[in-house]
């Protein structure tokens, strides 16, 4: 059978005295836990933990309007921060699997924020893209961009 726990993540079940019992709780960000226990062999609830996985993802800033790579970008996600290199790479290790908002900032651009899923997997790649900030003398440039929407 499969149980799903409330939302302070206790579970309840009827088993047979003295039947053998194999449980596998299990959750995105967890290491599966695996037991198996003999029903009335101790009074009380059975109580366990779960262990959270930690993940990486990495992957490149560059320009919006010429691909160049982005140099000294702040990326965040979480608590987590890190810059990327001369080539615009970064990579942040630390981070649970699941749904994070990513934002990245650099001089001379506009920021950028994405909400992304990160997987369990290490080779999760996430590429980013910023619009370059517009300098007020070439301003008029860009203006018949937004007027011809």
């Amino acid at each position: 059978r499969q149980y799903t726990s409330d939302a302070g993540g206790n579970i309840s079940f009827k088993a047979v005295p003295d039947s053998v019992v194999d449980l596998t709780a299990y959750t995105e960000g967890y290491e599966a836990l695996k037991i198996r226990h003999r029903a009335g062999y101790r009074n009380g609830p059975l109580t366990f933990s779960l262990k959270p996985v930690f993940t990486s993802c990495a992957g490149e800033v560059t320009s919006l309007t010429d691909g160049r790579p982005v140099a000294r970008a702040l990326i965040k996600i979480g608590a987590r921060a890190t810059r990327t290199s001369a080539e615009g790479k970064y990579a942040l290790r630390g981070i649970r699997p699941g749904y994070h908002q990513i934002s990245v900032f650099a001089r001379d651009y506009m920021e950028a924020h994405e909400i992304s899923h990160i997987g369990a997997d290490p080779q999760q790649i996430i590429n980013m893209q910023l619009r370059p900030l517009v300098a007020a003398d070439r301003a008029s440039e860009f203006a018949a961009d937004y007027t011809n929407l």
